[in-house]
């Protein structure tokens, strides 16, 4: 699974480092972890 679902610190993070694959999970984990 993705880091996203455990750490939402992780989650930003891959946010930057990853540009597209990452960004619907983190922008769906930043809305529910945040």
């Amino acid at each position: 699974m993705h880091p996203c679902k455990r750490r939402k610190s992780t989650c930003i993070i891959l946010k930057f480092e990853v540009p597209t694959p990452s960004q619907p999970y983190t922008a769906d984990s930043l809305r529910k972890g945040t």
